[in-house]
């Protein structure tokens, strides 16, 4: 265990619990075996500020607030304590504004998508020596990202001085909202993950309290869809997936969704709502995406329709489509990306070739493969799928689907080299089983691989003869319990490899794991 992981909880009284201004800070509500537990909980999540728990009943609830945005109040109950977790300079002083890796597993500061330096988890700001919890309308603020931003709300000023947290600027007599849409951060836990769980306590007796320190040795939330597997809620709305496809990330921290029958259309997830917005819709199942930074472009491919469509211009590529075996036509889509000069790739998997268009995809050519010939050779895919370019623009990773493998061509050259699997179709440590997403890291020389049929992750060390499974089951088994995944689709790896996304696709929901 890694000590900055750590969090220490102060208890109150018995006969106590706690109550918060607002609804939307219930983080979770779920049942622990004991007190200590429910602190791991507690502790895994970065929002959670507070907790209570009843020892009778096993209740535990977890709350993104604390006395200055709740309160600690008498229960009912004999057997209800309330814990608050400590925040003081202590917990701040080393890392806030350090380089990302300084907060890597820390649960007080994070490093946001677009930045590099750790930074206040959303809903807190910096008063200059901790990260403080926003104020809900009319809290008393005394500097201006004092105010929970979500609800749009701002540290108001009168006569030059700060005063309180409104959404009407042209007057300090504002009503306090008392009905609030209920909105879930994305990256906040939906369930806890207890199988793999180490807990450390130290316990030491006062007069009226005890200090209880916990630590975790895995994360594993759920970000976006169903945390329990569910797939059955089809007419769920905008918080519901249906057995989606793949996802990415855009610099501003929005996750993108591909998501299926019978929506077909690409939802996106601003940070700190589970709740989407549909901003695609389609006739049949958008497959893979890219989010290309420099234009804020996204690209989607859709499978049975053998076009990609780009967001928010409307660009289908081709412009005309036959789903034919042609080096200006598409075959089942699949893995796209953009290179650094607008170069498109994408994988025409019926065709078993890579197709690159130029920058106003006019221009069509063979990138990998060969054209409606599948094989098992160095110059031939059997259904590729996922696509990584790296920052060079020199060296493609092809998912290769059917040949259980995965392929690394320097542009240019028709030839591919095995650089993952290649030892036919299995569960094995050196096999994949049909993998469908490659990524590439440099930082620590590894390939993150989605082993579909396999139902797990591996992570494959460059040069390496064998992976390392670091999510759901290294024999392959499927499952929907938090630990395990059900045909993953996707992954997205955060660029500082801190944590990864998964489309866990058979279980409807967007995994998320810590990596270091």
């Amino acid at each position: 265990m890694h000590s900055i992981y750590y969090s220490r909880i102060t208890f109150s009284a018995i006969e106590h619990e706690f109550q918060p201004v607002n609804s939307v800070q219930l983080i979770l509500v779920t049942i622990a075996k004991s007190r200590t537990m429910c602190s791991v909980a507690c502790n895994e999540q970065p929002f959670c500020r507070t907790l209570d728990y009843d020892s009778a009943s096993g209740r535990c609830r977890l709350f993104e607030a604390d006395e200055t945005t709740g309160s600690i109040i008498s229960s009912t109950s004999p057997t209800s304590i309330v814990g608050t977790v400590s925040i003081s300079s202590l917990e701040f002083v080393h890392i806030h504004n350090e380089s990302c890796k300084a907060c890597q597993q820390d649960r007080y500061e994070y490093c946001p998508i677009n930045g590099n330096t750790c930074q206040c988890w959303p809903h807190t700001f910096w008063n200059g020596s901790v990260c403080l919890l926003q104020l809900f309308e009319n809290g008393t603020c005394s500097q201006l990202d004092a105010c929970r931003d979500d609800f749009n709300l701002t540290c108001a000023t009168e006569m030059g001085q700060f005063t309180i947290c409104t959404s009407d600027l042209t007057t300090l007599d504002s009503t306090v909202i008392t009905s609030m849409t209920s909105t879930t951060p994305i990256w906040m836990s939906t369930a806890i993950a207890t199988t793999t769980d180490q807990v450390t306590t130290t316990e030491i007796p006062t007069s009226t309290q005890r200090i209880t320190t916990v630590s975790v040795q895995q994360n594993i939330t759920t970000v976006a869809g169903s945390w329990n597997g569910s797939c059955a809620a089809l007419s769920g709305g905008m918080t519901t997936l249906h057995t989606q496809g793949g996802i990415t990330v855009s610099p501003d921290g929005t996750l993108y969704v591909a998501d299926g029958n019978p929506i077909y259309a690409v939802l996106a997830f601003k940070p700190n709502n589970f709740t989407a917005k549909q901003i695609m819709s389609f006739s049949d199942w958008p497959a893979f995406m890219f989010f290309d930074s420099r234009t804020s472009s996204l690209y989607v491919t859709v499978f049975y329709l053998y076009y990609a469509r780009v967001w928010p211009s409307n660009q289908t590529i081709p412009s005309g489509t036959t789903g034919s075996c042609a080096a200006t036509q598409l075959l089942w889509p699949t893995g796209i990306v953009v290179d650094s000069l607008g170069n498109i790739y994408i994988t025409s998997s019926g065709c078993h070739v890579v197709i690159k268009w130029n920058s106003n995809a006019t221009i069509a050519t063979v990138a990998a493969g060969s054209l409606s010939v599948s094989g098992t050779d160095n110059y031939h895919f059997n259904q590729p799928y996922g696509l990584f370019l790296d920052a060079n623009d020199s060296l493609l990773y092809v998912a290769d689907f059917n040949n259980h493998r995965i392929q690394k061509f320097i542009l240019g050259n028709s030839a591919g080299v095995t650089v993952a699997g290649g030892n036919g179709q299995g569960s094995a440590s050196n096999q994949l089983n049909r993998p469908t997403t490659i990524y590439v890291s440099q930082q620590d020389d590894s390939y993150y691989i989605c082993d579909y049929h396999n139902n797990r992750i591996q992570r494959w060390a460059i040069n390496a003869t064998y992976g390392v499974t670091i999510a759901g089951s290294s024999a392959g088994v499927a499952g929907s319990a938090l630990n395990l995944l059900n045909a993953p689709y996707d992954i997205w790896v955060h660029p500082n490899k801190t944590f990864m996304l998964v489309s866990d696709s058979n279980n409807c929901r967007i995994q998320k794991y810590i990596l270091y």
